[in-house]
């Protein structure tokens, strides 16, 4: 797994680099708020395009073939943004970053998925979330600090060199074999042991986090730091980066308590915590209470991992791919509407009406998941390790 990690990493940090250079690229550029939630609004058209067939090529390519083509999505990406002299070609080099970062999770997101067995599952996913987590720490931080040296164009130069040295390391280990897929009995009814109910609820996990994601750490997080509060890019770059190391506690406690109690104790929390770290902004907000949001988003984010996870517990051998293609695909949905209705609603309707669309959306999937999702026994739960 350590070519899958170190890519999912890699990509993670070129990717979360853009958060804290927004500020700056609407000054540099000329557009406003909802203009800048539009290049968030790019990158999820980007992984939306490129979502199904990930999933398809995870199931049936080679794995460092497959992301040698993340390392050139993020290094023409990089490229493009880093030149932009025009709003168009920044949302193109948001685009292909967009693709980059579809093939990167869905192929590492199926590679964890498939490496353990069930009773282990729940660890193995949590492994990938701390892959990205590292990387979404790092990013941030990164990004923040070469821009408050040298300017958000020598950042996303920094993206580049990043995106060119995945290629080349996936390219040199390109005749690795493929990790051996975990079997996994078939359900009694040849399907995949999921009610169409229970699909579309598990669907709008990911849709209701990386609504979320897109629209407070990716977007509105930064605008409100600088806006609101006056801060450097440097000190949204380290806050959000900071915000990433927490994640890596509710990642192993998310992975540990899903193996150990059941998925549900470990996920419903997860968005319970969320939407209230959302609802926190509808008032007026201090360093405080900004930083409070960050940190309890950070926690709190992993749980989409578990959503993953039981997806792979249910759906037969050689489909995990492109069923969490279509776990993307709708969390990518989320991606694309999150900053676009939150940015309007910001620029038009106030910080507060935001927020509240925002934490609604996660309210409302958590009592769906609560209420509805309904666990298969498992002979694993409460075993010793």
């Amino acid at each position: 797994m350590l070519l899958p990690g170190g890519v999912v990493l890699a990509v993670g940090i070129a990717s979360f680099m853009r958060a804290p250079l927004l500020p700056e690229i609407g000054r540099d550029l000329h557009v406003g708020p909802a203009d800048l939630a539009f290049l968030t609004t790019a990158f999820a058209i980007g992984r939306l395009a490129m979502d199904l067939p990930a999933g398809r090529l995870a199931d049936g390519r080679p794995p460092a073939l497959v992301l040698a083509g993340t390392g050139l999505g993020v290094a023409i990406s990089a490229a493009l943004l880093g030149t932009a002299d025009a709003f168009a070609v920044a949302l193109a080099g948001m685009f292909f970053l967009g693709v980059a970062s579809s093939l990167t999770n869905t192929t590492g997101m199926t590679l964890f998925a498939t490496s353990a067995p069930a009773e282990r599952r729940g660890a193995a996913m949590a492994a990938f979330s701390m892959a990205l987590m590292t990387g979404q720490t790092l990013g941030p931080a990164v990004g923040g600090i070469v821009a408050g040296i040298a300017g958000w164009r020598a950042a996303q130069g920094v993206a580049a060199a990043i995106g060119v040295g995945v290629l080349v390391t996936c390219l040199l280990v390109a005749t690795e074999s493929p990790p051996r897929v975990v079997a996994r009995p078939e359900a009694s009814d040849g399907g995949d042991g999921l009610s169409r109910l229970q699909a579309a609820i598990l669907a709008s996990v990911p849709f209701a986090v990386f609504f979320t994601l897109g629209a407070l750490p990716q977007t509105l997080l930064p605008i409100i730091g600088s806006g609101d509060l006056d801060l450097s890019a440097t000190a949204i770059g380290v806050a959000l980066g900071a915000g990433g190391i927490v994640r890596f506690a509710g990642s192993a406690a998310t992975g540990r308590l899903s193996d150990r109690v059941s998925r549900k104790a470990a996920l419903v929390p997860s968005l319970v915590v969320m939407s209230a770290a959302v609802a926190i902004l509808a008032w007026p907000p201090t360093v405080a209470t900004w930083l409070l949001t960050i940190l309890l988003l950070s926690i709190a984010s992993s749980g989409i991992a578990v959503a993953a996870t039981i997806i792979a517990d249910q759906v037969p051998a050689g489909t995990v791919g492109r069923r969490l293609g279509t776990f993307r695909f709708t969390g990518d949905l989320g991606l694309l509407a999150g900053p676009a209705v939150t940015g309007l609603l910001y620029q038009h309707s106030g910080r507060a009406s935001a927020m509240l669309v925002a934490a609604a959306v996660l309210a409302a999937c958590a009592l769906a998941t609560g209420f509805l999702i309904e666990e298969p026994r498992r002979s694993f739960v409460n075993c010793g390790s």
